[in-house]
């Protein structure tokens, strides 16, 4: 049986995000708005906006379009409804594994050691372009040639974990609270830079783990990924309730791309931003399922390893059901687990013979 080659979907996945994101953001006026807001330095509203952050142009004005673009999103205050911030939230969360995933590889493999710039590069650019080419750059690599991390590196993993979710915490929270324009528009600078000095701050907090010894059934990989995996389905649970109860927003508005709802006028850059996260949403939900299709699906039933058939049908499906009703954070997580899970026993194996 002939099966599609791993690299085809994920570039038409790219590329069908980077349509969907900033296509329509150029079709619909949006990309325009930021990019006038951005030059003028005030949103449509009349709201001033800050332009000035390193003082070298071109970076301040790389910075004034992604302040252009979230603080519409994130000041609360001017929100109808909370539907946009919620989206957000889901979408920040669930990009959190992710970002957590990043660091756990870029440690392991020399084509991935750059995490950061992986993260800064779904932060700005949007994840359905950038996910599909990061997620067909960790399958070209199956279990057993994957190195096994050092203690000194695994034992602080948990605590990145935890401090991926936190960092954006910072970008959400100033608005939440009702902040200052000035001050939400920090806090979108300072989250799209903390990818660079996550591994600073491992550094200065690793002393604490000095004494960590990992074992195998709880290797701290396995507890990161629990991490960022169980807060990825509480909030998307908590935000598909908070929506269904609600009288001002719906499941299907929330999530469900609409691109008529963005018409010209004040909220233009608002509703454009919400599209481009609904995009996101859907499109890191269809790289999720396609990452289970070719780690324990299509290029397991052709390579005949690791996982019998029948059971990586039933993974394949079972990271479907997870997408759906947990999210597209809390599938990866899962399939991430039990891939870390089958190369600890394989690890396991080979130092047993």
């Amino acid at each position: 049986m002939a099966f599609v080659k791993s690299e085809y979907v994920f570039r038409l996945l790219s590329v069908l995000g980077l349509l969907a994101q900033w296509g329509a953001m150029a079709a619909n006026g949006t990309l325009l708005g930021l990019m006038i807001t951005a030059w003028e330095g005030q949103f449509p509203n009349g709201v001033p906006m800050n332009t000035t952050w390193t003082g070298l142009w071109p970076l301040d004005y790389v910075l004034s379009l992604l302040v252009a673009f979230f603080y519409p999103i994130l000041n609360v205050t001017d929100l109808e409804n909370p539907a946009p911030i919620l989206l957000l939230t889901d979408l920040l969360i669930s990009l959190s594994v992710f970002s957590f995933m990043a660091v756990v590889e870029g440690r392991r493999r020399k084509d991935m050691s750059f995490p950061a710039a992986w993260q800064l590069a779904w932060q700005f650019f949007g994840a359905a372009s950038i996910m599909p080419i990061y997620l067909h750059s960790y399958i070209k690599e199956r279990i057993p040639n994957k190195p096994r991390l050092a203690t000194h590196q695994a034992k602080i993993l948990p605590f990145t974990a935890i401090w991926t979710v936190l960092t954006n915490l910072l970008l959400l929270v100033p608005g939440v609270m009702g902040a200052s324009p000035f001050i939400i528009q920090l806090s979108i600078v300072v989250w799209f830079f903390l990818p660079l000095v996550t591994e600073f701050v491992e550094n200065r907090i690793s002393p604490l783990f000095t004494y960590y010894r990992p074992n195998e059934a709880y290797h701290p990989v396995l507890i990161g990924y629990g991490i960022v995996g169980s807060v990825s389905a509480i909030v998307h649970v908590v935000v598909g309730l908070w929506a269904y109860n609600s009288s001002l927003m719906s499941w299907k508005r929330m999530y469900w791309p609409a691109y008529s709802a963005v018409q010209p006028g004040p909220s233009l850059l608002l509703l454009g931003g919400t599209l481009f996260c609904q995009y996101g949403h859907l499109s890191l939900s269809s790289s999720v399922v396609a990452l289970a299709a070719y780690t324990v699906g299509w290029d397991v039933f052709v390579t005949k390893s690791y996982f019998d058939i029948p059971r990586a049908g039933r993974l394949v499906v079972s990271v479907i059901a997870i997408v759906a009703v947990f999210g597209p954070g809390t599938g990866a997580a899962w399939l991430l687990y039990m891939r870390e899970m089958e190369m600890n026993k394989s690890f396991v194996s080979t130092k047993d013979l």
